[in-house]
């Protein structure tokens, strides 16, 4: 064995490479873009259940009319 290239530590050279960390604005402007999807989503399935809103102020369900 060759000491230059005998290697034991641990190392996965089929691993990908890491993404870059994202600046938080970036982060929080992906958040709100899905949080805006996920409303439009939820008014949709609302709207083929028959509801006007998926919530009342209080918190609670509303109720079909």
């Amino acid at each position: 064995m060759e000491r230059e290239t005998f290697d034991l530590s641990v190392k996965n050279p089929n691993a990908p490479e890491e993404d870059p960390l994202r600046e938080p604005w970036e982060i929080l402007e992906e958040i709100a873009a899905l949080d805006a999807e996920s409303a439009e989503i939820l008014a949709g399935i609302g709207g083929m259940a028959g509801l006007d809103s998926p919530s009342t102020s209080s918190g609670q369900r509303a109720q079909p009319a």
